[in-house]
């Protein structure tokens, strides 16, 4: 049950909502497909005016997830920040890497097809501000672009290309773990596009959902001692998995050309 009341403020009436109970459920893809929402809005009112609808609470979506990281181990936005870290459930187990600790920078931006065409991103272009992980590694970043899911094309990142430990996922769904399949996954797409007349918004948040779940399967024994090294062996175990790359053809409805050619040791190649 919903109370409205007022709080006067010297000439001014504020009007504000206080939610007794506050519930939206949507379906989505798989196990990401949950929304968060949060009580938002407050208003200057004229004394004795009735308080308009808007300000009653808006509805504010939630991105949110785990990054992951060799030991658990990233550099925070301050050293003295970072914190022993404690193990959060994980809903896939990588062997080699750990949720990190608290104060690590996660970043949202938009990525357009002119872009990405080139088969690189250089000019991301950023959303909001910043989010800092907590102890379990876990991000959340609240914005209405949290309800645009399908907004081509959203992305997180960790880290910077210069540092040698960036790790990117395409946001997909209200839940996107940010780690070695998901930066696999942004290396591959990107690559495709560049091999191909397809553009990024031809991958759907749901395709890429997809991808990511074969890739995350693939990526599970990626080794490395730090970031770029175990995002390197993910990527060379992800690029050769042939159900992530005839996926990638069911999902784009174009194949590779020469054809996908499975070898003697159980894995797949494309000849570039």
């Amino acid at each position: 049950m919903n109370r409205v009341g007022t709080l006067r403020w010297g000439g001014w009436v504020v009007a504000y909502a206080l939610v007794g109970a506050l519930a939206l459920g949507s379906t989505g893809c798989g196990s990401d497909g949950a929304t968060e929402v949060s009580p938002r809005g407050s208003c200057l009112v004229e004394p004795g005016e009735p308080i308009p609808v808007g300000c009653l609470p808006e509805l504010v979506g939630k991105i949110t997830g785990i990054v992951f990281a060799p030991n658990g181990v990233y550099a925070a936005a301050d050293s003295w920040w970072q914190l022993p870290f404690s193990i959060a459930s994980r809903a896939y187990a990588f062997f080699n890497v750990e949720p990190v600790g608290i104060g690590v920078e996660v970043a949202l931006s938009e990525v357009t097809n002119q872009d990405a065409a080139d088969g690189k991103i250089d000019f991301p272009q950023p959303l909001v501000q910043f989010a800092l992980t907590n102890a379990d590694g876990i991000y959340e970043i609240e914005s209405r672009v949290a309800d645009e899911i399908d907004r081509c094309r959203l992305l997180l990142s960790v880290g910077s290309a210069r540092g040698g430990d960036l790790s990117r996922s395409f946001v997909y769904a209200n839940n996107v773990n940010i780690d070695p399949a998901s930066e696999a996954v942004v290396r591959l797409v990107l690559r495709r596009i560049n091999q191909t007349r397809l553009e990024l918004c031809d991958f759907s948040p749901e395709g890429l959902r997809l991808i990511t779940r074969e890739a995350e399967k693939a990526a599970v024994i990626a080794e490395g001692a730090n970031v770029e090294e175990v995002n390197d062996d993910a990527f060379t175990l992800v690029s050769r998995d042939c159900d992530v790359l005839r996926l990638i053809e069911a999902v784009t409805q174009i194949p590779y050309d020469p054809p996908i050619r499975e070898t003697d040791r159980g894995d797949c190649e494309v000849l570039l």
